[in-house]
């Protein structure tokens, strides 16, 4: 696999020799936190089975350029996905892509597939059909989140109709109200030639999205997904859904096999991405360390100056916080990088061995191996 940046937005390309590319499209927030793992993984079984595959961040999300607090996201957010289909198309020789989107990734996945006309398959895995019900969600999650131990010293943000908390992480007015606004049988009503549908959360609004799109001439398969759950708990304790990768894999692989692949086993980092700017006077470089085993993010200032510390100025490590990958809880991580260099200070946020998008790449992630010495061997390599 190899790092991209296109258009400020930070991804990983997994190449391989067949015709077919997927772009995998992201949840939200904490969803993508708990997932990001198991998408990864996907990602590489996928390009095992000789599908070039393409995930990325979208603007204001993960290791992209932006915040999510700027206005106006719903929309780059879509045409983000146009351009990561355009990249893995000019990247791979890809003749046929697919989209495979997760959550709100997947209603993203199919608005953008419906405006392109060329998508061959769409995978929806536990779509949002409902933004008045996603928005219901979000904030029983964090009242649930509210009333743990690890929230007893927060002050709680107050219901507003500005925003809506989700673990740390926002969407804000002008992205509820387009989600809100958005039903996929009128704004998207042929997305793709075929559509899976993996879903256990929203029967009856599946049941009707499943037959609009019959009666729009659309090959679609439904399936269940009972491994949702597991899948969408906490990184360290999030399960892959081996039924349903399975499943998606032979909709989306079709005949390809492993022989087909361009991913020799040994080639688990490829490719050299310059800095770039994420904002205004802040660059970031992604940076293979041993060769790839460990993976990090160098930020740092555009131009040092005396006044904000200069070369002189120390330099900061950022590790994970658990299982959780380098952007950190409600994205820590990137936020205080880019503050950080804001200051003249540069920092790499780093992923440790197993973790994010270093080595070893793993089903499940251990407590024994968060706490093992081999993390903190990795942050002095680091």
């Amino acid at each position: 696999m190899r790092p991209v940046v296109f258009d400020g937005q930070f991804g990983w390309l997994h190449p391989a020799a067949g015709p077919h590319g997927v772009v995998l499209c992201y949840p939200f927030g904490y969803d993508a936190l708990c997932t990001y793992r198991g998408m990864r993984r996907l990602a590489e079984r996928l390009a095992m089975r000789g599908v070039s595959v393409l995930r990325f961040d979208y603007p204001g999300t993960g290791d992209s350029a932006g915040d999510a607090s700027e206005p106006g996201l719903w929309r780059p957010w879509i045409d983000g996905i146009r351009k990561a289909v355009a990249l893995l198309r000019q990247s791979a020789g890809i003749e046929h892509v697919s989209l495979c989107g997760l959550r709100l990734g997947g209603t993203l996945a199919a608005l953008a597939a419906q405006e392109l006309g060329d998508v061959d398959g769409l995978v929806l895995l536990s779509p949002v059909l409902s933004g008045k019900n996603y928005q219901r969600e979000l904030r029983a999650g964090y009242r649930q989140w509210l009333s743990m131990p690890a929230a007893m010293d927060c002050t709680p943000e107050p219901d507003t109709d500005e925003f809506v908390e989700a673990y740390g992480f926002r969407l804000y007015r002008d992205t509820i109200e387009s989600l809100r606004a958005v039903d996929l049988r009128r704004d998207a009503p042929s997305p793709a030639r075929r559509v899976l549908v993996l879903d256990s959360l929203d029967a009856t609004r599946v049941d009707a999205l499943v037959k609009h799109y019959r009666e729009q001439g659309v090959e679609v398969e439904r399936q269940g997904f009972g491994e949702y759950s597991k899948f969408m708990m906490e990184a360290l304790d999030s399960e892959i859904p081996r039924a349903a990768f399975e499943s998606i894999e032979n909709w989306l692989a079709g005949d390809s096999t492993a022989s087909t692949a361009a991913v020799p086993s040994g080639s688990a980092y490829a490719g050299d991405v310059e800095g770039h700017i994420v904002e205004a006077g802040v660059t970031e470089t992604p940076v293979p360390i041993e060769g790839g085993r460990l993976f990090g993010i160098y930020c740092a200032p555009l131009v040092h100056s005396a006044t904000s510390g200069g070369a002189s100025a120390p330099a900061v490590l950022i590790v994970n916080t658990g299982a959780v990958s380098r952007i950190g809880n409600a994205r820590l991580g990137v936020r205080f990088a880019r503050r950080l260099a804001r200051q003249g200070i540069a920092s790499l946020r780093v992923d440790l061995g197993g973790l994010g998008d270093s080595q070893p790449s793993l089903d499940a992630v251990t407590l024994d191996a968060l706490y093992a010495q081999d993390g903190a061997d990795d942050a002095a390599c680091a």
